[in-house]
């Protein structure tokens, strides 16, 4: 990792970060949405009947998304001193979105 004298990393090393989240941001979208797309066609099919706890949990993931979405774009406009924090603003985003989506698997049959 190339850094500062401060200890941050340079213009290149933030934006593969950056780029390496929203590429792994799109295949989260993509997995939520087969995953929601596989619980719609059980519940037509009525092979299940779509509980109010999956329901909030898809929501749940959906705000999640939303969240990690903004915090990234918050992020790619950080100056030196402020991306530190705002990496680990991002990290901890992730982190909610990828449990948040386990908790969809979780409670589908």
């Amino acid at each position: 990792m190339v850094a500062s004298a401060r200890g941050t990393p340079d213009e290149s090393e933030k934006n593969a970060f950056v780029r390496s989240i929203e590429v792994k941001l799109i295949e989260k979208r993509a997995r939520l949405n087969y995953i929601k797309g596989k619980i719609q066609k059980a519940s037509d099919l009525r092979q299940i009947s779509v509980s109010e706890q999956l329901r909030r949990a898809e929501l749940s993931a959906d705000s999640s998304i939303d969240l990690l979405q903004a915090k990234l774009d918050v992020l790619e406009t950080a100056d030196d001193d402020s991306w530190p924090t705002r990496r680990s603003e991002v990290e901890a985003a992730w982190d909610e979105v990828s449990q948040a989506i386990k908790k969809i698997v979780a409670r589908f049959p």
